[in-house]
């Protein structure tokens, strides 16, 4: 069992009866919050719209490298960031998994994608997937 006695938080690393994982990285994020930001439910917030935006800016680069037209960027991001299923991670505090998880996973294709190939970009790429798979539960 995980979870800081003081703080309130109580997140299991291992659930039997649902059958899934939860990894300790959403935990000990919102912990850290915990200890500066009190709980203070705006910060929370701000952490989400944070993530949200930082992805976003990826799917926008992404877009840029593939389509080499920044308006067609612009388009590909302002519909990624205004799509109404992303309302539901950004604006739920426990959903900040979902937001980190798309972040990482979208930086490790954009590291993956990087020319000229070397075997620093691909452990890049493969240590942003690794973050990626330590956010999901599963």
């Amino acid at each position: 069992m995980g979870g800081n006695p003081k703080s309130g938080l109580h997140c299991p690393t291992f659930h039997s009866a649902i059958d899934h994982i939860r990894p300790r990285c959403p935990q000990s994020i919102a912990e850290n919050i915990f200890q500066v930001a009190g709980a203070a439910p705006a910060v929370f917030h701000l952490v989400n719209i944070l993530f949200h935006a930082a992805a976003t800016g990826m799917v926008f680069v992404l877009s840029l490298r593939f389509w080499r037209k920044e308006f067609t960027g612009f388009i590909a991001a302002a519909l990624f960031a205004l799509h109404p299923t992303h309302v539901e991670p950004v604006a739920w505090i426990a959903a900040l998994s979902e937001l980190v998880y798309t972040f990482f996973v979208l930086l490790a294709v954009y590291f993956y994608t990087s020319q000229p190939v070397s075997r620093g970009l691909t452990a890049v790429a493969l240590s942003s997937y690794a973050m990626a798979l330590l956010w999901k539960e599963s």
